[in-house]
């Protein structure tokens, strides 16, 4: 594999991974409405980042993440799950807090960059699906095979499409924020909480009946 090819299949990969709308994305978006950009794009920094180093780890350790962190069980699924299922439930908790104290308020969320990229660190990390992705995909085509070069094309793939796609959340959820009244945003981070609540409990159940 070319260090050109490397970087394209990193591209994709990287997409592969980012694209679906799952808890992080929603939780970005909800960022960039309640938080403005620069938070958003703090927080898309940090999945990024996971990202690459799953990358890295998966390169380093081939197909014998996958099956590991499958013998584990269902402790991995369980506990990002429930992370995802309480910061939900915590903001809504804020929410409804804010609707008894002022109806025309805004939601409150960190605005500190370095916070809420240590937040979404934590939340990305936690996830397996992750590393099994990219684990799966290392055994797939053989990336152990490649030259050094190329795998670090592939990381260098991987890491500018996710953060890509991630910055691109932030700023639609910025954007989309900006002009919006305070009462809608209220609405619009009551609906995200809540699917994030729901997406967790989802996470933990298959996890459990994946067993």
């Amino acid at each position: 594999m070319t260090p050109g090819v490397a970087i394209v299949a990193g591209l994709l990969a990287g997409l592969g991974v980012a694209m679906p709308l799952g808890a992080i994305a929603v939780l970005i978006l909800q960022q960039g409405v309640t938080g403005g950009f620069r938070p958003a794009a703090a927080a898309a920094s940090a999945v990024a980042a996971v990202d690459t180093a799953y990358c890295v780890v998966a390169l380093m350790i081939g197909a014998v993440a996958g099956p590991w962190i499958r013998s584990i069980g269902a402790a991995p699924g369980v506990v990002a799950g429930a992370c995802l299922v309480a910061l939900g439930v915590v903001g809504l908790v804020r929410l409804v807090r804010l609707r008894a104290s002022r109806a025309d308020g805004v939601p409150a969320v960190s605005r500190h960059p370095g916070t809420v990229f240590v937040t979404f660190l934590a939340l990305t990390a936690v996830n397996p699906a992750t590393v099994l992705y990219f684990g799966a995909l290392s055994a797939a085509v053989q990336l152990s095979a490649t030259t050094a070069l190329g795998q670090v094309m592939f990381v260098v793939g991987v890491g500018l499409a996710s953060l890509a796609w991630q910055l691109a959340l932030a700023a639609a959820g910025s954007f989309l924020g900006g002009r919006i009244t305070p009462r809608a945003r209220i609405a619009l981070s009551a609906v995200g909480y809540s699917v994030v609540v729901l997406l967790g409990v989802t996470a933990a159940g298959v996890a459990l009946l994946a067993r």
